[in-house]
């Protein structure tokens, strides 16, 4: 007997500056493999399971749990059968406190477990009350820094080889670079490509392709929102072709870029 496949759906409400977004995914189902995030992102769920895990630790949140996701830290998420519901929250590093924009750790944080974030949420959401959305950054970034406040220090400390990835990152997230293939960046970050290969991995827990697709990525995304066709913005972000864009966006992101353009309407 054939099984029934979920769809998901999404809603997407951008309450405030270039980077603050507030989505609500419903009937997540699937796995989306190692990816990171520019910005901070708070998960809570709503109903189901939202799995996620790094190479640092695992986290299940559960209905009414919400869990913080630091920027740069590669991690895995999936919905086990029967899908998950679940809204999240990215807000950039402008808008965060200093020691949020300069986190280095290996770590999610859970967040208070009384359902009442998820619920202000779905609440923004469903009114888009800007003026309610724009007291979230200081609300969430209270609640990570009195959950584990020792984290930040012991978690923070650069890693060896840090300086070369940095220089590479920046390469790698200029739009006009996509050209490049990664003996050249290798050269102009000052190392081998096994080495760079090496450390990019070891810091951020992606090779350097990979992370240059989610950086595309992001740039496809910021194109949508503004209302760039979809092989417009596959073509301006470095992509071979819309068909590519339509792959590699489902693959990461759980749904296509057809659904995301929609629910940014």
């Amino acid at each position: 007997m054939r099984q029934e496949v979920m769809k998901s759906t999404v809603s997407v409400f951008r309450p405030g500056p270039e980077g603050f977004e507030i989505l609500c995914v419903q009937g997540a189902a699937g796995a989306i493999p190692l990816h990171l995030h520019a910005s901070w992102c708070f998960i809570a769920v709503e109903s189901g399971e939202r799995h996620l895990s790094s190479a640092g630790c695992s986290v299940v949140v559960r209905p009414g749990d919400a869990v913080a996701v630091p920027s740069g830290l590669a991690h895995a998420c999936s919905s086990p059968e029967g899908g998950c519901d679940f809204l999240a929250v990215s807000i950039p590093a402008d808008m965060l406190p200093d020691w949020m924009r300069d986190f280095r750790g290996t770590q999610f944080f859970r967040l208070a477990s009384d359902g009442s974030l998820t619920e202000r949420l779905a609440a923004i959401m469903e009114t888009r009350d800007a003026i309610e959305a724009s007291s979230l950054p200081e609300l969430l970034s209270q609640a990570v820094s009195a959950m584990d406040p020792l984290a930040v220090s012991a978690l923070n400390a650069p890693a060896s080889g840090e300086a070369i990835v940095e220089k590479a990152r920046l390469i790698l997230d200029n739009p006009e670079s996509s050209g490049l293939d990664l003996h050249e960046v290798s050269r102009r970050a000052g190392a081998s490509p096994f080495h760079l290969s090496r450390q990019f991995r070891r810091v951020t827990g992606l090779p350097p392709g990979e992370y240059r697709t989610l950086t595309q990525l992001r740039q496809a995304r910021t194109l949508l929102v503004q209302g760039a066709a979809l092989a417009d913005a596959a073509a301006a972000s470095g992509f071979h072709d819309q068909s590519h864009l339509t792959l590699r966006f489902k693959k990461y992101m759980g749904i296509t870029p057809g659904q995301f353009a929609r629910a940014c309407r």
